[in-house]
Formats: C-alpha cells, sequence, structure tokens
C-alpha cells in the first residue's frame, strides 16, 4: 500500500491555503451579492460575462473551454444571455454553420460595469482592516497566484471596460 505524501508538510504553505481558502469564500459571497443586485443573473452567467468583457468575439465551444464546462452547458448559458438581451451570437461568414460566436451587446458590458463596480466598493470595505504596510507584500503574492492561471488580469478588465465607457454614442 501506497501512502500519499501529506501536501502540507510545509506548515507555511498550509496556512497560506487555509488563508486562501478563507479570503475565497469572501470574495464569493460578495460576487454573489453583488451579482444579486443585478436582477436575473446567475453565478455562471456573471463568470461568462466576464469572460467575454475581455475576450470576444468568441466561439462558445472556446468560451465553454475557459469557463471549464462542455459546450451545450456554454450553449445554455449564453442562451439565456442572448434572451436577456445581454450577448449576441451570430454565426462567422464563410464558417462553420454549426459554430455560432459570441459578444456582449452594450447592455451586457453596462451591467459588467456595474457589478465591477459594486464588487470594487466591497473589496474596499473588505481591505479596510488589513495594514497599509502589508499592501505591496500582499499585492505582489496575489498577483503571483493570478499569474498563474488563466484570468484576464484587472488591467485588462478595466481597460476593455474603459474601451467600452469611451466608444459609447453617449460618452461622445
Amino acid at each position: 500500500m501506497t501512502v500519499e505524501p501529506d501536501p502540507f508538510e510545509d506548515k507555511a504553505a498550509e496556512e497560506l491555503v487555509d488563508a486562501l481558502m478563507a479570503v475565497s469564500r469572501v470574495v464569493i459571497g460578495q460576487a454573489a451579492r453583488a451579482v444579486s443586485g443585478a436582477g436575473d443573473i446567475s453565478l455562471p452567467m456573471y463568470r461568462a460575462l466576464m469572460v467575454l468583457t475581455t475576450r470576444a468575439p468568441m466561439r462558445i465551444v472556446d468560451l465553454a473551454e475557459v469557463l471549464g464546462v462542455n459546450p451545450s452547458s456554454a450553449t445554455r448559458v449564453v442562451d439565456r444571455l442572448v434572451r436577456r438581451s445581454l450577448a449576441r451570437k451570430a454565426r462567422p461568414r464563410g464558417g462553420d454553420r454549426r459554430t455560432h460566436v459570441v459578444r456582449l451587446t452594450d447592455e451586457g458590458r453596462t451591467l459588467v460595469t456595474e457589478i465591477v463596480r459594486r464588487r470594487r466598493a466591497m473589496l474596499d470595505d473588505v481591505i479596510k482592516p488589513v495594514p497599509t504596510g502589508l499592501y505591496g507584500p500582499l499585492v505582489a503574492g496575489l498577483r503571483a497566484i493570478a499569474d498563474g492561471t488563466d484570468e484576464a488580469d484587472e488591467g485588462q478588465m478595466r481597460a476593455a471596460l474603459a474601451a467600452f465607457v469611451r466608444d459609447r454614442p453617449e460618452a461622445q
């Protein structure tokens, strides 16, 4: 019988994972509250909106891959977004008739902008107990974690949303 090694032989690593688990519960709870204030939007729909904000237009099969779901699940999420006028899907010209690409509508981008604004305000409250002297090391550690993922960073998200706001006709 093979005994699996303890993944937390290093006490510091175990404490870091414990702290990240606690913080992730806070952040997920706040995401759920921010989304619940946006009407009839589920967390899977919100996740798709966030991916589409920085990566659209994209094929539904590619969205499914990024979300880590099967294509039929992604199609159902996209269909719900389309019914709420938050996304638009179309067949690419000259492409496979079975393939659809999806992109956000102005309403979808507006909703994402509002949810991100609410989440940032909530997170501003979360960080209040953190001494400002810890900001630098915390930012470095959190960025190292985020850089190890396939998620868009906040700079990309802010740039995508700023371009949307800048390019809206009423902003002219």
